[in-house]
């Protein structure tokens, strides 16, 4: 599926990362309890990916004014979308600790990133620019986490 990345795919798949790993980062700087973690990527998965695959098909069809690849577009976007924060989740269960289960997730989610990253841009600025916008993500998710606004 990575091997002929689409509008779909590739969309899906770094929504997907960077709401799961949102909320996963926001989670563990509050110490949330770990099944409520869990139910949380779980509705993520379900919720995000099928609203994400919605503006896919939309946006697709305007663009192309094509059914089919709108429908296929939005499928690719949906199944990716929703298969990181579920697998995330199954990390969780499997680690059933908060803290490395989380340090699991960041590594595999800065990987994917990257591999998507370096399949879409070829110039070495590029890259680094949106590694650079990655980072910043998981350091504000963070801090966000660990902020006592409420």
């Amino acid at each position: 599926m990575f091997n002929n990345l689409t509008i779909g795919t590739t969309f899906g798949t770094v929504s997907g990362l960077l709401t799961a790993i949102g909320l996963i980062l926001s989670s563990y700087g509050e110490h949330v309890n770990i099944h409520v973690l869990i139910i949380m990527l779980l509705s993520l998965s379900f919720s995000n990916g099928i609203s994400d695959a919605i503006g896919i098909y939309y946006s697709s069809y305007v663009n192309d004014n094509d059914y089919n690849k709108a429908v296929g577009e939005a499928f690719k976007t949906l199944i990716v979308n929703a298969l990181i924060p579920f697998t995330f989740a199954v990390i969780f269960i499997l680690i059933k600790n908060l803290k490395y289960g989380s340090y699991i997730n960041i590594v595999l989610a800065f990987m994917l990133f990257m591999y998507v990253n370096m399949k879409v841009f070829t110039g070495p600025a590029k890259r680094m620019f949106n590694l650079v916008i990655f980072v910043l993500i998981i350091i504000g998710n963070y801090i966000i986490g660990k902020s006592k606004f409420v």
